[in-house]
């Protein structure tokens, strides 16, 4: 889905209406073969109430690429399930008490930080998150230093009690964290940065990757992304990880082109392996990064993006991935204060609108907890996956090939709680929690930590 226009028909007239009119979502924003689309099903034009009801019919119409239509034939017709209503994904605006470190992602808009005129928005809004680490992009104009001062004795937002560590590379992109920073480097105008807390190494690739269009930039970021970490397993960059490292990529990945994009940054897979060697192992259970895939407060979508004033609807724009087998992201949510009710935003002094006064993207935040590091005799070359994860209704075992497999799966006290050899598996009476799951096929056995939400 590209740029979009909507036309208003009723019975003597019809006008334009925008995105915003309607509160139209896609999701995702890059290639895929389904689509989900989110409309408000009450909306205004102009002074007239417009409400949604009983039977709808859909169809998408390409206009740019030779008028392509989505059916074929016809249109598709939908009944509004009245009985189907479902509340919006919870979330904990404050941080888990269980959690190592809260993480925060924030692409401010043209160091939008700095703006006097924005200065209260991202100042509630930052005091709101209280994160540990923040990962900002689009710092252009201003350091590391600056940044961190701005956020000190302007907007009050670290706590004054404590040193807090900053590093900027490339271009735009700053890190700014209350645990030293051990090293930074750029990658091809992203960052690096390995934080120390308490002991534990994280390896965070702060990125903001080249927008709209130019698919051949992003790809090759992504590709200097993915063997910078091969490299660094290996011990041939500037910095050598240790073993079972956490490595978290987040930022403004800016992914509105090819699906495989996505793809790649998760499972590790290059575009030019002559430029870049091999496809790279990002895990060290030799699996790939895990999505993160918050949900935005108050709606049932997934949404990081928007603006009122462009002709593309609101999208999934930054990401977190991360390392699953050595991090357990316990609640995260995307921050959006026109979902937030009135109480929540008197409640942390949050205007309606601070949220789109402040920048054109919104903060990803996320707490996350260290797992337990399992031996390196556990970790073999297997073909077996599982997904989504975290997950909330059921699980996909992927073998890679048609064998029989069998599966258990445990509580976090080691007690059996669900076992079958079905490919896909309902866990949506499951409570939330952390779960372990074991596969068996053929002569492989995979042991994974599920975290149900």
């Amino acid at each position: 889905f590209g740029e979009r226009e909507g036309t208003l028909f009723t019975t003597n007239s019809q006008n334009q209406i925008y995105h915003n009119d309607i509160g139209l979502i896609i999701s995702p924003s890059v290639s895929s073969r389904e689509f989900e689309l989110k409309i408000n099903r009450t909306f205004m034009s102009g002074v007239t109430r417009f409400d949604l009801g009983g039977a709808i019919r859909v169809y998408v119409e390409d206009k740019r690429f030779g008028g392509d239509i989505v059916p074929n034939v016809g249109v598709y017709n939908y009944e509004i399930d009245e009985a189907q209503l479902s509340d919006a994904p919870t979330f904990n605006t404050e941080k888990i008490l269980e959690s190592d470190f809260r993480l925060c992602s924030y692409n401010v808009l043209r160091d939008g930080l700095f703006d006097s005129d924005k200065r209260s928005a991202f100042a509630s809004i930052l005091k709101t998150i209280d994160a540990d680490i923040f990962l900002f992009q689009e710092i252009y104009d201003n350091s590391a230093l600056t940044t961190q001062t701005r956020l000190a004795n302007s907007l009050f937002v670290l706590d004054s009690g404590d040193e807090w560590y900053s590093a900027k590379e490339g271009p735009d992109i700053v890190l700014v964290s209350r645990y030293p920073i051990i090293h930074h480097e750029e990658i091809t105008r992203n960052g690096a940065f390995v934080i120390n807390k308490a002991g534990h190494e994280v390896l965070i690739i702060n990125v903001h990757l080249a927008c709209c269009e130019n698919d051949r930039q992003r790809e090759e970021e992504i590709d200097a992304i993915l063997s910078y970490i091969r490299r660094s397993k290996a011990g041939l960059t500037n910095y050598q990880l240790l073993p079972y490292t956490p490595i978290i990529i987040a930022g403004d990945m800016n992914f509105v082109g090819g699906s495989d994009q996505v793809t790649a940054l998760l499972e590790g897979k290059i575009f030019d392996n002559g430029s870049y060697g091999p496809d790279v192992t990002l895990d060290w259970d030799n699996d790939g990064l895990a999505d993160l895939q918050p949900f935005t407060t108050g709606r049932k979508a997934m949404y990081t993006w928007l603006s009122d004033y462009s002709s593309y609807s609101a999208g999934r724009l930054d990401y977190v991935v991360y390392s699953d087998h050595g991090l357990i992201p316990l609640n995260s949510y995307v921050l959006d204060t026109e979902g937030l009710t009135q109480g929540e935003r008197d409640q942390y002094n949050l205007s309606l609108q601070a949220s789109s006064q402040a920048s054109d993207h919104l903060p990803i935040v996320v707490d996350f907890k260290f797992a337990p590091v399992i031996a390196a005799n556990d970790l073999q070359p297997t073909q077996l996956s599982i997904y989504p994860n975290p997950a909330r209704e059921y699980l996909i075992i992927n073998t890679g090939l048609e064998q029989q497999l069998t599966y258990e799966i445990f509580s976090q006290e080691g007690i059996s709680v669900l076992k079958g050899s079905e490919r896909r598996i309902d866990i949506s009476r499951f409570e939330p929690a952390l779960y372990f799951i074991q596969v068996y096929s053929g002569n492989e056995t995979l042991t994974k930590k599920i975290l149900v939400h």
